[in-house]
């Protein structure tokens, strides 16, 4: 029984006995006005769970949690205008020139990737890229391609073309793939793969596994240095206060301490490495002297613009923007 209904039925109990013991010529007590209720203003949140800016930092879209709709967020910090994707979003991502988003939906609500123009503000079609798709980005150069990663133990990388008409190519990653970034030249991507607590480097044309480094456990967000030559990792699980830098030459692992609940990681165009602390809501710029930026709330995910970083508070929706 839960406590509220113990105290109701303590409460009745109690007037019946008190009526029990009341003489018989007591007076009734008299009837009581009715309470008057009045109605707070209903304020609609859009919780944010992703978010992703093109490479100008003029474009930023955050995906909203429990909903069907993204935002494309303007100059001044605030939505303006909102766009229903059809199903729960998981990841954004934006082309590197800004003329097209690509939003992952989730595998209980509508799985797939759906196309976005954002100048138009609304949705272009719809691709089928395996069950539960996840992270999401494009790579760079004159024939830019989309990557998808997700299938959970199907795990599986799916290639696109840049506006998302046609797949590619479908490659078997491994079990439970979850971060993804890719390299420079656009001919190689490194995934982690939370199950088997590695990041592997996989050849995007032919799909062969180039590398393999073990990681701590549950290996979820990841970034590539600019320069290439290093990864950063978040880990899941509740006690996780500590993200991995891999040194990729050597595939050595170093543990550098950000705070409780990193919940996302990316570099500066410098070479900063930065993570996203969602239990102490702060944006941390990691080093031998962390510096850190409070942003409150729960911040979640990372969109990094040269030396600038935005991320999405999870509990209101609100967009943050640190210098790092």
């Amino acid at each position: 029984m839960s406590s509220t209904r113990r105290e109701a039925l303590g409460a009745a109990v109690a007037g019946a006995t008190g009526l029990l013991a009341a003489p018989a010529v007591a007076p009734a007590a008299a009837p009581t006005a009715p309470a008057t209720i009045v109605a707070a203003r209903s304020v609609t949140v859009r919780r944010g769970v992703a978010i992703a800016a093109s490479r100008d930092g003029r474009t930023l879209v955050v995906a909203h949690d429990r909903r069907r709709t993204i935002a494309l967020i303007g100059r001044g910090g605030r939505a303006d205008r909102l766009v229903d994707v059809g199903g729960q979003p998981v990841e954004v991502a934006v082309s590197p020139d800004g003329r097209r988003i690509a939003v992952s939906t989730a595998a209980w609500d509508q799985p797939g990737l759906v196309m976005v123009d954002p100048v138009a503000a609304r949705t272009l079609r719809r691709a089928d890229v395996g069950p539960a798709p996840g992270a999401a980005t494009f790579t760079t150069g004159r024939r830019a391609r989309l990557v998808v990663v997700g299938g959970e133990q199907e795990g599986t990388l799916h290639v696109l073309d840049a506006d998302g008409t046609a797949v590619l190519a479908r490659h078997e990653l491994g079990l439970v793939p979850r971060g993804l970034a890719v390299t420079a030249d656009g001919r190689a991507a490194w995934v982690a793969l939370a199950a088997q607590d590695e990041v592997v480097r996989i050849d995007l044309r032919s799909g062969r596994l180039t590398r393999r480094l073990a990681t701590p456990p549950r290996p979820e967000r990841l970034a590539l240095a600019p320069d290439g030559r290093r990864l950063l990792l978040t880990h899941a699980g509740p006690d996780a206060d500590r993200v991995s830098e891999i040194d990729l030459r050597r595939g050595t692992v170093r543990r550098l301490p950000a705070g409780p609940l990193p919940a996302a990681v990316g570099y500066t165009r410098r070479g900063r490495r930065l993570a996203v602390v969602g239990g102490a809501g702060q944006v941390v710029v990691l080093g031998p002297r962390p510096r850190r930026r409070a942003v409150g709330g729960a911040p979640r995910g990372l969109a990094v613009v040269g030396e600038r970083a935005f991320t999405v508070d999870h509990l209101t929706g609100a967009v943050h923007r640190v210098t790092a």
